[in-house]
């Protein structure tokens, strides 16, 4: 099945958002323990993304502002990073309900089937 078709109801996407930031939320391509990795669309410049977005029930309110810290010292370190076997992070975010960060993929853009990030990244499991 492609991505672009569509992601399937079930309990997962029951509760995905339809934008986070300014990204059109088009599916769900994997979730594990402690993240939702969603399929995400910009507008400009028109591109898919993938959204990765941490649980925040996970944390205890009291690990929430340190998590948001690491998270965003990882992101910044992670967006230096260049090579063309790691996706380059180009955004993240946090606030008090949720922290996340944005990348983009050559392998999400026009694939469907064989190779495309559904029959990549599983439905469910550890995301590693």
């Amino acid at each position: 099945m492609s991505v672009h078709a569509g992601t399937p109801f079930n309990e997962a996407t029951a509760m995905m958002p339809a934008k986070i930031g300014p990204y059109e939320i088009r599916g769900v391509l994997g979730r594990g323990e402690s993240a939702t990795i969603y399929l995400g669309r910009e507008l400009f410049p028109a591109r898919d993304v993938a959204i990765k977005v941490y649980d925040p029930r996970l944390l205890a309110s009291e690990d929430r502002a340190l998590f948001r810290s690491l998270f965003l010292k990882e992101a910044l370190l992670a967006k230096k990073l260049t090579h063309p076997n790691i996706t380059q992070v180009h955004d993240a975010a946090a606030d008090d309900e949720r922290v996340g960060c944005c990348s983009h993929s050559r392998d999400l853009e026009g694939r469907a089937g064989v190779g495309s990030p559904t029959a990549m990244v599983p439905a469910s499991g550890p995301i590693v």
